[in-house]
């Protein structure tokens, strides 16, 4: 069984973060800015036809299922040669894909299921790129150059278990600190480390968190009532950290077959949902710091998500089932308004789309390559139109003023969506 869950690609996230004051033509992280799945100042077209949308330029890379980030004229992704032991940051140009620099370093992947390369999305931030390759490899390098600030292997350093599909989550910057995900069983599960710290063997770590098994799933600054929370999935808990210290703040106990904890926390309205795909969906009531076992709002197997992060609006949840489509949820019940009967993306056994708002409406990658604009409300799915822009695909593609960057297997390209007359 497990085999055939595909979750080698895994870069997921969700709902509030804090950074530096950004251009709308970048797209920092995962998600986009804050991790918000939310593409700003974008003019789009009624509908989407391909005369709607352009292809202006191509670049081959190496296999991988990392997401892009996009800051001012540089494209971000990580790959992995074909054939290679290694694995490689890429910085490609915004106006034409050439290549501007590379970093390569060694990656053993061994018996690593689904092993073309690595999964994470890189982060930016302050004129520092961080990334975590699947091995657990991080870097800070300088965005401009490429040049190497600090690598930590965590691995080695720290003991902590490789997943069965390798390190997923994107590193989380915050204040001074750059979150990773060390392994954990027995050493820490996550790491704080100073961003601008390092002596060329890692950035110096400020704390440590937990012990669990690792996930796959990308943590997320929340907001709850008034104070700043990291919210982070472990394969056996969802927690709440205090981005200061380290300290577990409250535990929502949620263990995943086969470690598979792939999407991020989702908090709105003083609710948070995990959700994976045999557990089904437990959506808790976070109150304040001071509650250390948050109480359960709703339950149950009616809503089971793999890869794909949900967008949530005006007390409706929108989310990909494993079994039912594209889901209307209510967001204090649990109950199922809709599904859209596989519309977004074919019924099958690893369903995945990539998600964020533009505007009222929803912009979404499936994963055979098409882009699709829609309107979804408490009402239903209304499709918009779609385009086929790649192959098929698992990577979380970068919104960033009117272009769309999208990589498949082996290239990635950028496209210019244009407003309608």
């Amino acid at each position: 069984m497990k085999r055939n869950v595909l979750v080698a690609c895994l870069p997921l996230a969700v709902v509030a973060s804090s950074s530096s004051p950004l251009s709308a033509l970048d797209w920092p992280e995962w998600r986009g800015p804050g991790r918000a799945g939310v593409w700003e100042d974008v003019k789009l077209p009624e509908r989407l036809e391909p005369s709607s949308i352009e292809r202006l330029w191509t670049a081959s890379i190496g296999g991988g299922y990392a997401g892009i980030a996009v800051v001012g004229e540089r494209v971000l992704t990580l790959d992995r040669p074909k054939g290679s032991e290694s694995e490689r940051i890429v910085c490609l140009s915004s106006s034409d894909g050439r290549l501007l620099w590379k970093h390569e370093h060694p990656a053993d992947y061994g018996k690593m299921e689904y092993d073309n390369g690595p999964r994470s999305t890189p982060t930016v931030r302050d004129g520092r790129v961080f990334t975590q390759g699947a091995m657990g490899h991080v870097h800070a390098l300088d965005l401009e150059t490429g040049k190497v600030h600090w690598t930590l292997d965590v691995a080695s350093v720290h003991g902590g278990k490789v997943p069965e599909w390798g390190h997923a989550p994107s590193p989380l910057r915050f204040d001074d600190l750059v979150l990773v995900q060390a392994g954990g069983a027995p050493g820490p599960t996550v790491l704080a480390l100073e961003a601008a710290g390092g002596n060329g063997s890692g950035g110096r770590e400020r704390w440590r968190a937990l012990s669990d098994e690792p996930g796959y799933s990308s943590a997320v600054l929340l907001d709850v009532a008034g104070k700043r929370q990291i919210g982070y999935w472990s394969a056996e808990n969802a927690v709440g950290i205090e981005p200061g210290t380290g300290e577990v703040l409250w535990r929502v106990p949620f263990k995943s077959t086969y470690r598979v904890a792939i999407i991020s926390p989702v908090l709105r309205d003083g609710l948070l949902l995990v959700s994976g795909f045999w557990e089904g969906s437990k959506v808790v009531r976070i109150a304040g710091p001071a509650e250390k076992e948050p109480p359960v709002v709703w339950s149950g197997k009616s809503l089971s998500c793999l890869m794909s992060t949900p967008l949530w609006r005006d007390g409706v949840l929108y989310a990909l089932d494993k079994d039912s489509g594209l889901l209307g949820v209510e967001w204090t019940t649990g109950k199922v308004l809709w599904s859209d009967g596989h519309k977004l993306t074919p019924k099958e056994r690893n369903p995945q789309a990539s998600m964020v708002w533009a505007g009222d409406r929803a912009v979404m990658l499936n994963a055979r390559g098409e882009l699709i604009l829609a309107r979804l409300s408490k009402a239903g799915y209304e499709e918009l139109g779609r385009v086929k822009v790649c192959g098929n695909t698992w990577s979380h593609p970068a919104f960033a003023g009117d272009r769309i960057y999208v990589r498949c297997e082996t290239e990635l390209s950028c496209w210019r969506i244009k407003p309608s007359p």
